[in-house]
């Protein structure tokens, strides 16, 4: 690549295209890892009773 480049005499807008239409490329073969591996997907999930009351000991030392 050359230090510095003269755009000068440059055109603006010389390639744009208003009816333009992009297509993008589409992966038509299966993934190369068949078999995914989600160790946590099996677990069951369970949540504290008292996951939705306030916590007004942690207000106050965010308040300090």
């Amino acid at each position: 690549m050359k230090s510095e480049y003269d755009f000068s005499k440059a055109e603006q807008g010389k390639f744009y295209h208003p009816d333009a239409t992009f297509h993008y490329p589409i992966d038509k073969e299966p993934d190369p890892s068949p078999t995914k591996h989600y160790p946590l997907r099996e677990m069951p999930i369970t949540i504290a009773t008292d996951f939705d009351e306030p916590m007004p000991e942690l207000w106050d030392a965010l308040a300090e």
